[in-house]
C-alpha cells in the first residue's frame, strides 16, 4: 500500500474496506497482501521513552502529546526532555512519514513501539505548507496534507541521535 493523497482519502477509505483484512500483530490490522515496514525488530530502546529507528539513524520519543498548536507543539519539542536529552524538535515532514506503517491502516503505526494513537491522529511536522499552514501526517490511514497552524493535532517529536547505548557502555 503507498501513501494515500488527501485528495484521494475518500476513494482510499473505499479501497480499503474492500480489502480483505486481518490481524498482523497486536498492534495494527495489515491490508492483505502488505508486509509490515515498521517491524519491531527496526527499533532499539534509546532511553527510557524514547526509540532509535535503526534504519534511519533517528531517535523518537515514542508516545505524543495532544491537542496542540503548531507554535505550541515547537515550543513543547523545544522544552521536552524525555530519555535524559534536550535536543528534541518536530520532524520534517519526510521524517515523520519514516515511521508510518504502511502496510496497516486505523493505524497506520506500529503501536507495539510508539503507543496508542489517542484521539488525535494527526501529528504536526516542521515542515511549512502554503500560507499560514504546516504539513501534519495522519496515523489512522498514513496520508499526510497540509492545515492551519492553529488546528490542534499531536506531535511526535525526534532528535538526531544515530547511535546506541548499549548496557556496558559502550556505543
Amino acid at each position: 500500500m503507498t501513501l494515500i493523497a488527501a485528495s484521494s482519502f475518500r476513494g482510499a477509505l473505499v479501497l480499503a474496506a474492500m480489502f480483505a483484512m486481518h490481524p498482523a500483530s497486536a498492534n495494527c490490522t495489515l491490508v492483505s497482501g502488505n508486509p509490515a515496514v515498521t517491524p519491531d525488530s527496526r527499533f532499539a530502546i534509546a532511553g527510557v521513552g524514547a526509540v532509535l529507528d535503526t534504519r534511519t539513524g533517528l531517535t523518537w520519543r515514542q508516545l505524543t502529546t495532544s491537542g496542540l498548536s503548531w507554535d505550541a507543539a515547537v515550543a513543547a519539542a523545544n522544552a521536552d526532555t524525555t530519555a535524559g536529552f534536550t535536543d528534541w524538535r518536530l520532524p520534517l515532514r519526510e521524517e515523520l512519514l519514516t515511521i508510518v506503517e504502511t502496510g496497516c491502516v486505523l493505524p497506520a503505526l506500529n503501536t507495539t513501539i510508539f503507543g496508542p494513537l489517542g484521539p488525535i491522529s494527526g501529528a504536526w511536522t516542521a515542515t511549512n505548507g502554503r500560507g499560514p499552514t504546516a504539513w501534519y501526517v495522519h496515523f489512522g490511514y498514513g496520508y499526510d496534507y497540509y492545515e492551519g497552524k492553529s488546528t490542534a493535532f499531536a506531535a511526535r517529536f525526534v532528535r538526531d541521535g544515530t547511535s546506541i547505548l548499549f548496557a556496558d557502555g559502550f556505543e
